[in-house]
């Protein structure tokens, strides 16, 4: 199997300088051309004699899935705590704000939410929006004149 891995690895190398010289390439996509690169390198050390199986690639994409699924537990974690501790510290008040609002125009905060969850974020957002509205209607209500006819 070691030539078909020697050969993908080749031709996923040529995909990928192609594309960073046509500047096609995506921060996205360009890592995931720089895992899989990593990926069949680790497959291609596995075994000094030089010949790799499946289920050796197989095993190395599975310590990789798990060692991602460690990284988006602790990122998770410190993201709850980070709320918890605004809870704690501030309330409700404009820090609550400030966080939500600076994790809302996040584009990376907000796909790993949204791909994650994050049960305070959807609860102090929805909360947030709650009051805005409710601010808004307020502030119209205040605004009419209701002695015109």
């Amino acid at each position: 199997m070691l030539p078909l891995v020697r050969e993908e690895t080749a031709a996923l190398q040529r995909r990928l300088d192609a594309e960073r010289k046509s500047g096609l390439l995506s921060d996205e996509k360009y890592l995931a051309y720089e895992r899989t690169l990593g990926l069949l390198d680790r497959a291609q050390r596995v075994d000094a004699t030089g010949s790799v199986s499946f289920s050796q690639v197989k095993n190395l994409f599975g310590e990789m899935v798990d060692a991602l699924d460690a990284r988006i537990a602790d990122a998770s974690a410190a993201l709850d705590h980070a709320f918890r501790f605004v809870e704690d510290a501030f309330g409700e008040g404009q820090e609550m704000l400030l966080l939500v609002t600076d994790l809302s125009a996040n584009r990376y905060g907000m796909a790993f939410i949204n791909d994650h969850g994050c049960e305070r974020y959807f609860a102090h957002n929805e909360a947030l929006l709650f009051n805005e509205r409710g601010s808004d209607l307020a502030d119209r209500i205040n605004q009419l004149d209701l002695n015109k006819e």
